[in-house]
């Protein structure tokens, strides 16, 4: 009985100790900071990526690492987690700014002319996150159901069923946003090309023609994966295939 307990004690000491190397959320935020701090930015990277691993969707770790990336000249992975960052946290301080001024620096401003409009569209739409708008889609339409409830009992003066009827209008123009945004979530995928002068072929294969070619940071729409490539889109409208490890997809 005593070796049990001796193996078990043993055992839970193991655990605890593993838990202390392994250190605190809180802990490993502060040395990941730190680092950054003092300029020691693969550090800080390694560091924000194993917090990255425990909270995926964390807007303030995908904002800190595309920092990281930003300093040490990475311009594809700094887009491509800024972007990751607006996914979730669309109003984050700094943000927009950092986004604006890094696609300057890339020569790819989202206020060049050959933006699509789907492009456009998209960015506009992640003002706001998706849970957020479908969060406020359905409290619109608790808030119209409950008030058509009491119109046909006959208990809205004049005043409430003109309410109810611009809240109708809203929760129709909230409801066609919603689907265009669960659309743009689900179907329109975006990426950023993360390696320099990336070659684009006219098919899935090392040994078909290259057709042109991608710098660091150039954004594009994902049409398709096969294997190892990726079929992109341009915001021109020219199309290739991409090796996969040389983009990163938002």
């Amino acid at each position: 009985m005593k070796i049990r307990s001796i193996i078990i004690i043993a055992a839970l000491a193991v655990f605890c100790a593993g838990i202390a190397a392994e250190g605190t959320p809180l802990e490993r935020i502060k040395q990941a900071e730190t680092a950054y701090n003092n300029n020691q930015y693969d550090q800080a990277i390694q560091r924000y990526s194993e917090l990255l691993s425990k909270w995926p969707g964390n807007p303030k770790v995908l904002y800190n690492l595309g920092n990281c990336y930003f300093k040490t000249e990475q311009w594809g992975h700094a887009l491509a987690y800024y972007l990751k960052a607006q996914k979730f946290g669309p109003r984050m301080p700094k943000l927009e700014t950092n986004i604006k001024q890094l696609r300057e620096r890339i020569k790819m401003d989202e206020t060049e002319p050959t933006a699509s409009f789907m492009r456009q569209l998209y960015h506009i739409a992640h003002k706001v996150t998706l849970n957020e708008m479908l969060g406020g889609w359905v409290v619109l339409g608790l808030i119209v159901a409950i008030m058509g409830l009491c119109a046909v009992l006959g208990i809205l003066n004049q005043r409430l069923r003109h309410m109810l009827s611009v809240g109708i209008v809203l929760f129709g123009i909230i409801s066609g946003m919603t689907v265009i945004r669960l659309y743009l979530e689900f179907s329109y995928q975006l990426g950023v090309v993360v390696e320099g002068k990336v070659e684009a072929r006219s098919g899935p294969s090392d040994t078909l023609p290259v057709i042109f070619f991608l710098h660091n940071g150039t954004e594009f729409k994902t049409e398709k994966r096969l294997d190892n490539w990726t079929e992109i889109t341009l915001p021109d409208g020219l199309t290739g295939w991409v090796s996969s490890r040389d983009v990163v997809e938002i």
